[in-house]
């Protein structure tokens, strides 16, 4: 469950923006590049997939933004709608 978890926040961070480099930091990974191999496929179908695949998400997304609020720690980011952001950037 837990490596499900870390894939779901790489893919996150991949597809809002962060360098391969960032995540790789983060993950304590030598190698960015590795890390970009590992996860490419997964952030290509995500960017690939239509719209449509997305309807009826933004409800889900604002319950995870008001959830994220009410969780963050001092040293998150101090977004105010992380995910409902993540699905508007794709």
């Amino acid at each position: 469950m837990v490596n499900e978890l870390v894939d779901l926040v790489v893919l996150g961070e991949a597809l809002g923006g962060a360098s391969w480099e960032e995540i790789s930091q983060a993950l304590k990974r030598r190698d960015p590049g590795t890390v970009e191999g590992e996860y490419e496929e997964a952030v290509a179908e995500w960017k690939a997939a239509p719209a449509s695949a997305y309807e009826g998400a933004e409800g889900d997304a604002r319950d995870l933004d008001a959830w994220y609020r009410r969780h963050r720690e001092d040293f998150d980011p101090a977004a105010e709608s992380p995910v409902s952001d993540l699905l508007r950037e794709g």
